[in-house]
């Protein structure tokens, strides 16, 4: 095992009095707790390697707000928390750890979205510098940089790939 790359997340839009305390964990199970189960089964594999690196994907929602979605944007700041403190633990043992903040992007999932009309596409790429979303390669160029040999001096960082939203 050379590299650990954690990408799993769940999003539920209500404010925070109306959260329940099983949708709370239920998110913070997937959107956080991934990760940790994850690094915690795979670190001792890794750090076997030769120059290993784990990348956990977050959230710019990590590190600016979003209406009506504070269990997401909490989850995706432990995240980038979680890493932070990781790099620390880890990188003296030569394990580089760092995550990935992406934006809007337009996955199957926001496509969905937008084709149900459960979402208003527009506002959200006025949001964006470059006025469009993220297509899925252009985050995962990144990743893989990110994951790779190519990125072995990037370490403890949130590397932040969204078109200018932040």
């Amino acid at each position: 095992v050379k590299a650990l790359i954690n990408n799993a997340g769940n999003n539920v839009v209500k404010p925070l009095d109306e959260l329940s305390t099983a949708t709370w964990r239920e998110i913070m199970s997937v959107d956080l707790d991934s990760v940790f189960y994850m690094c915690r089964a795979f670190i001792p594999l890794l750090l076997k390697a030769d120059r290993p690196s784990i990348l956990n994907v977050a959230s710019t929602f990590a590190i600016i707000g979003q209406a009506k979605m504070p269990v997401y944007c909490a989850a995706k700041g432990g995240v980038v928390s979680l890493t932070r403190q990781l790099a620390v633990d880890y990188g003296p043992r030569g394990l580089r750890v760092n995550s990935l903040c992406p934006g809007p992007t337009l996955s199957p999932r926001v496509r969905g979205y937008f084709e149900r009309g459960l979402v208003d596409r527009k506002p959200v790429e006025d949001l964006v510098l470059l006025r469009r979303l993220a297509e899925c390669h252009e985050i995962a160029n990144v990743a893989a940089f990110l994951a790779s040999d190519a990125a072995s001096y990037v370490h403890g960082t949130a590397v932040v790939v969204d078109g200018g939203q932040t």
